[in-house]
């Protein structure tokens, strides 16, 4: 299991004193693990294009002569994922890879939209949930919850003031006639995307606003961990990228909701009898944050804080108390997942963490 610990996080922030640490659990998980404290991202620190690197072990960018950053998306989308390698490898079925938060699919001409993962998206400001499932299981595909589709089931709801038990019955018919159809696909994660459904609607509050975001996802992904045990997961949350606001208080405050969700994705791997002895976890951040101000981790390019990560390896085949301060690259952890896997990213720039599975 992969998980992005956020969405720029200072690498100080989360291994400081321990009277100041923001990731307690994390820490104590690096305790029991290997920590990586030399890991570094040493070209574009952009969200989207750092979990790339993270998917793919490949980077598509460059710094030019002046430190400034070039972006090749395309050359990045064309690199498949680790959920098209595994399940191509593999054979394994759709639902055997979740993509939680990440895109599960390249343009690459030999893998592709058939050997995508069971997603879902978190969108920072809306839920726009999207559900993919095995075809096989005689369901659509791919089937959306978009922001309209939202807006369509509150218009059948009926306006406020409406009492709440009958908001509710009208909630239940909406989503059923709604969702009719996808249920088939991936029955177990209706039960928890209706409930929070609800929660807003009742609330009149259908979206789910920035800082609850990564709470949605954490959710949905914990009942498909024990639904379909996945062999394979990369769970990616995002909210302290807040810190764009200028507030440290809802960058702390992410920081240490991410903290919890990692705690209780650890506890499901360490409890439950598919996972626990077998399973390894890769905690990483797509990139770090400025120094001289937290909000950025675009640039200066030159401050080595929005390059600076960190990597907590824990579970089967990493050693417990390890620190290994020598420097490692972001597209080492793709590379690293994927041996674990048993299969190899074809035109990876990284290389295999040593220290994990000796």
């Amino acid at each position: 299991m992969l998980v992005r610990f956020g969405g720029g996080v200072r690498f100080r922030d989360v291994f400081a004193e321990q009277n100041s640490c923001l990731a307690p659990n994390l820490r104590r998980l690096a305790g029991s693990g290997t920590l990586y404290t030399g890991m570094w991202n040493d070209h574009l620190t952009r969200h989207d294009t750092a979990t790339l690197y993270l998917l793919t072990g490949r980077y598509g960018a460059r710094l030019d002569d002046n430190g400034k950053g070039t972006e090749n998306v395309k050359e990045l989308s064309a690199a498949p994922t680790l959920f098209e390698v595994f399940r191509k490898t593999s054979g394994a079925p759709r639902v055997k890879a979740l993509a939680a938060g990440v895109p599960d699919q390249s343009s690459h001409s030999s893998y592709g939209a058939p050997f995508g993962g069971l997603t879902f998206a978190r969108e920072r400001a809306a839920v726009k949930t999207s559900i993919s499932g095995d075809p096989s299981l005689g369901g659509t595909p791919h089937v959306g919850m978009a922001n309209e589709r939202l807006a369509r089931i509150v218009s059948r709801v009926g306006p406020t003031p409406v009492s709440p038990d009958l908001k509710r019955k009208n909630f239940q018919a909406a989503v059923s006639e709604d969702l009719a159809g996808v249920a088939p696909e991936v029955p177990e994660l209706m039960p928890v995307l209706q409930a929070a459904l609800a929660g807003r609607l009742l609330a009149d509050q259908p979206y789910v606003p920035p800082e609850d975001a990564d709470h949605w996802l954490a959710e949905l992904a914990l009942r498909a961990l024990e639904s379909h045990r996945p062999d394979l997961a990369v769970i990616a949350f995002a909210t302290p990228d807040l810190a764009h606001r200028g507030a440290w208080r809802s960058y702390a405050a992410a920081v240490q909701q991410i903290d919890i969700h990692v705690h209780r994705l650890w506890k499901l791997l360490e409890t439950d009898p598919y996972y626990r002895g077998r399973t390894l976890l890769l905690v990483t951040s797509d990139c770090g944050r400025g120094d001289e101000r937290f909000d950025r981790h675009l640039e200066p390019f030159a401050d080595p804080a929005h390059r600076r990560l960190f990597l907590v390896a824990a579970g089967a085949g990493a050693r417990g108390g390890r620190v290994v301060e020598e420097r490692r690259q972001q597209v080492d952890v793709a590379v690293t997942a994927a041996a674990v896997l048993g299969c190899a990213l074809p035109d990876a720039e990284g290389s295999p963490l040593a220290e994990v599975g000796t």
